[in-house]
């Protein structure tokens, strides 16, 4: 719990911009309790409050608006392995700007109980 902690603290302090600008809910599944929230047109935040997850082959798409580019990565995962979950709950791990919106959405891994966060760019 504490490596979670420190994990997001450091987010906050690396990108500052999740702390400006009003919260703007894009997504609300109310059946499977996700809901995606941006922050701006660079960040969003994946919330899955529900026992089912999308992974393994199987994604999950998050309609994401305007956008600062066509592609995104994750940066942060609540159900990371560093922090008592597993590493194939990560859409992206590499890093890099992978992540491609396709028809306005994103497509990505969404494990249970988890916060996922995704920048987007080019």
């Amino acid at each position: 719990m504490m490596a979670l902690v420190r994990a997001s603290l450091a987010l906050r302090k690396e990108h500052s911009w999740l702390t400006k600008n009003a919260p703007n809910v894009v997504h609300q599944d109310d059946n499977n309790i996700v809901f995606g929230v941006k922050r701006g047109n660079e960040y969003l935040a994946v919330m899955n409050a529900g026992h089912k997850q999308w992974g393994d082959g199987e994604v999950y798409k998050i309609p994401v608006g305007d956008t600062l580019g066509p592609r995104a990565r994750q940066i942060f995962n609540s159900q990371a392995e560093a922090f008592g979950g597993w590493d194939a709950s990560w859409t992206s791990g590499s890093g890099e700007f992978d992540i491609h919106i396709t028809d306005g959405k994103l497509a990505v891994s969404v494990p249970k109980w988890s916060v996922a966060v995704y920048q987007f760019g080019s």
